[in-house]
């Protein structure tokens, strides 16, 4: 049970939906006409939009590294790096992630969770840190 882990890497995506851009490829399925009929097409992942809080939900359990979403490792700029452990819990709600366990299993979840994000140009509201105590949607 992941409240009676000693600690937890914890982060939350910076105006998140923004921070996704839409390949060009699939923006016209990100159109609409306004009600003068002007056509305008989406280069954001527009947030409120039903799909929106799923693809940033996959997005985030990719960057925490929670097992379903990623391969056991990748390279990263000429690095082999694991890029999940299983023996921790982590938990995503839509652009923020809880990762609790050991604290040496916290910080090395830390330290590779910021090194994926730096690689993937992803900013952090008050960055990726290890803590005893942390509010997680809203819970202390």
């Amino acid at each position: 049970d992941a409240v009676r882990d000693e600690c937890a890497a914890t982060g939350d995506l910076k105006i998140s939906f923004f921070q996704v851009e839409i390949p060009r490829k699939y923006r016209k399925y990100f159109r609409f006409f306004d009600v003068d009929g002007a056509l305008y097409e989406m280069n954001r992942l527009p947030m409120g939009l039903r799909s929106s809080a799923e693809i940033m939900q996959l997005i985030v359990e990719t960057l925490a590294g929670v097992p379903s979403a990623v391969k056991p490792s990748a390279f990263i700029e000429g690095e082999k790096i694991s890029l999940c452990n299983k023996r921790l819990t982590t938990r995503v709600w839509i652009d923020g992630f809880q990762s609790s366990g050991s604290r040496a299993e916290c910080n090395e979840a830390a330290e590779r969770i910021k090194k994926v994000g730096k690689w993937c140009g992803v900013t952090w509201k008050d960055g990726v840190k290890v803590e005893d105590n942390y509010d997680f949607i809203g819970i202390r």
